[in-house]
């Protein structure tokens, strides 16, 4: 029977107390067949990503721990304490795991993008109790797990009591690690009108350049439609209106190409147009506010956000708008607060929409992302967007916003935005 130490505890729990309590859509990745063994003795923190401070390295009384002369315990009974591992394509891991009298609680968890963790189904083996194992109370268990395509990273949460704080404790740590296995880009969004649709995904640090390809519904094979692609977001065009097509990025990095992100729906309609603003200038917009500036990120991904603490707003003149996707950049996981997106009908009464955050990750250290879209649809009579930034009154310079989509009706003569390629928006 499976030991009742390996009960399990709410994956919120782990995340909320180390990392972005965030959900995150699925990422494809490719699995090579070839891999390389990874493997830890933990004998110190080298190896290890990061780790809560209340763990600690134990290497006494080998003889009650099958002879294994390094182990992490939990020093501080009264808390979870968690450490993991990144490496780019984990397929596999088998771990030593040490128990006494069978108390305490060990968890595994598995990530694409340290964001998002979802728990892992061990299997194990109690090894055979002899001088070395099962002494003074301590059972010796070796636990394996195959791990789903795409994970990066491979975290162990431990949890005691003030009273044993000694138990559980975990040795030696073996991967499997594929040799050309990385995820592709995360955040990717799709918004798609007047036969054209509007690619943005997160960057990829050091990516040579990206790759779109397209599938019609009817057909289960992608075909590229762009390659060399330098920033991260692309307008295909010349689509049929009504019309289901699937699309997916990968990334060109220095050692390969990335899996495929994840599959996107588009369909575009022919009562309705898209703006795409690469957020470079204020072309077009009809407003902006005199504090804010424009900047770059991960690989000059361009952005705008505040130059000061004060709160600072951009609005669009869109006849009859109907949905936006915009990507929101932050040093903080919690980005809740961070936009505010009001409507208006004359651009003098405003109300603010309700809008949610969907695909968060996290591009590079320190810096997260997600994209900010209405939870559901636009008011009828919207004519006017704001978007404000800094609403909480912080003094923080965050956030900063890239790549806005914006899908509008046509009711008159439009004009292209030449400098930015396939751009739509109303005539003044």
């Amino acid at each position: 029977m499976f030991p009742t130490y390996f009960s399990r505890i709410s994956a919120a729990r782990f995340i909320a107390i180390t990392l972005a309590g965030i959900a995150l859509s699925g990422l494809g990745c490719l699995r090579a067949a070839v891999a390389d063994s990874v493997t830890d003795p933990l004998d110190s923190w080298t190896m290890v990503e990061a780790h809560t401070p209340g763990l600690v390295i134990d290497d006494t009384n080998p003889v009650y721990f099958y002879k294994d002369t390094s182990r992490i315990k939990n020093a501080d009974g009264s808390s979870l304490g968690s450490f993991y591992y990144h490496r780019d394509g984990i397929t596999s891991f088998a771990a030593f795991v040490y128990f006494w009298n069978n108390l305490g609680v060990l968890e595994v968890y598995c990530s694409p993008d340290n964001v998002t963790w979802a728990p892992v189904k061990v299997s194990h083996t109690d090894l055979t109790p002899s001088t070395d194992s099962g002494f003074n109370g301590w059972v010796s268990t070796r636990i394996m797990a195959d791990l789903p395509e795409g994970t990066n990273y491979l975290a162990f949460t431990l949890r005691g009591d003030p009273a044993h704080v000694w138990t559980p404790q975990v040795g030696q740590v073996a991967m499997e690690v594929s040799k050309t296995a990385t995820s592709g880009p995360a955040g990717l969004t799709v918004v798609a009108a007047g036969g054209k649709a509007s690619l943005a995904w997160y960057p990829i640090k050091g990516a040579v350049d990206y790759t779109v390809k397209r599938r019609p519904a009817s057909s289960k094979q992608f075909q590229t439609v762009a390659a060399g692609i330098k920033a991260n977001a692309y307008t295909d065009e010349g689509l049929k209106n009504d019309t289901k097509y699937y699309y997916a990025v990968t990334a060109t990095l220095q050692k390969g190409d990335t899996g495929n992100s994840e599959e996107v729906l588009a369909i575009s309609k022919s009562d309705t147009v898209v703006l795409t603003d690469p957020l470079t200038d204020w072309n077009l917009t009809a407003s902006h506010s005199a504090n804010l500036e424009f900047d770059k990120l991960v690989d000059n991904v361009d952005c705008v956000r505040r130059s000061g603490p004060s709160r600072e707003t951009f609005a669009y003149n869109l006849p009859g708008a109907t949905s936006f996707a915009v990507n929101v950049f932050s040093p903080n996981a919690d980005m809740n607060n961070d936009v505010v997106v009001e409507t208006s009908a004359d651009g003098t009464n405003w109300s603010i929409l309700p809008t949610s955050l969907k695909l968060p990750a996290k591009p590079e250290p320190g810096l997260y992302a997600a994209v900010c879209a209405p939870t559901g649809t636009l008011p009828a009579d919207t004519n006017y967007i704001r978007f404000a930034l800094g609403s909480d009154g912080s003094t923080s310079l965050s956030p900063s916003l890239g790549q806005l989509r914006i899908t509008y009706g046509v009711t008159g003569p439009v004009k292209t935005a030449a400098a930015h390629g396939p751009v739509t928006r109303p005539a003044p």
